[in-house]
C-alpha cells in the first residue's frame, strides 16, 4: 500500500499484491516479484520501511541487577543473546534502561532487550536494495503496521514530506 498525506488525512495512493515465488530461497525471484509489485501497482516512491519477521527478532523486558554501566551492558547483552531464537554469533543486540530502583542496596534496572538476526537484517536490506528501494528504517513486522499511523503525526520528518510512501510487508512465515 502506498499512502500520501493530504492535509490532515492519510489517503491510499495505490495498492497491490504479488505472490512471492514458491522457491523463497531464490533471491533473484523474490527481487523480481518486488519489482513487479512496484510496476503493477504504479507506486511512485522508492523510499520504504521494511519489517523483519517476528521469528528474526527477540524482545524481552527484564529486571537486571548491576552496579555500573559496564556490568549492566554485559548482563543485558548476555541475557538477550541467551534468549534469542538464533545463534548468539548472529545476533545484533541492544538494550534500553526504562527505570532504575535501589532495592536492598542493589541497583535493579527495568531493561528492554532487543536482539535481531544479523543475517535476516542483511538479507532484507540486500533484497530491498537489489529491487531498487531506499530503506529508511527496519522495523519489526508486528509493530510496523501500527507504527505507520503514528508516524503521520511527524509531518516534517523525512518519511512524511508530502510525497507518496509505500508500506510493504514481505514475508509469509
Amino acid at each position: 500500500v502506498e499512502i500520501v498525506q493530504r492535509g490532515s488525512e492519510i489517503v491510499i495512493h495505490s495498492a497491490s499484491s504479488v505472490a512471492i515465488p514458491g522457491d523463497r530461497n531464490s533471491h533473484a525471484a523474490v527481487v523480481q516479484a518486488i519489482k513487479n509489485l512496484w510496476y503493477t501497482a504504479g507506486f511512485h516512491s522508492k523510499r520504504v520501511l521494511v519489517a523483519l519477521p517476528s521469528s528474526a527478532v527477540y524482545t524481552k523486558w527484564l529486571n537486571l541487577e548491576a552496579q555500573d554501566e559496564e556490568e549492566l551492558a554485559n548482563t543485558a547483552r548476555t541475557a538477550a543473546a541467551r534468549g534469542a531464537p538464533f545463534p548468539a554469533s548472529d545476533a545484533i543486540i541492544d538494550y534500553r534502561v526504562l527505570s532504575t530502583q535501589s532495592i536492598n542496596g542493589k541497583n535493579v534496572h527495568l531493561t528492554m532487550l532487543v536482539a535481531a538476526s544479523g543475517s535476516a537484517v542483511e538479507l532484507l536490506l540486500n533484497t530491498a536494495e537489489a529491487a531498487g528501494l531506499d530503506v529508511l528504517a527496519v522495523d519489526i513486522e508486528s509493530a510496523a503496521t501500527t507504527r505507520i499511523y503514528g508516524i503521520r503525526k511527524h509531518v516534517a520528518s523525512q518519511l512524511w514530506s508530502g510525497q507518496p510512501q509505500a508500506h510493504c510487508q514481505i514475508g509469509a512465515n
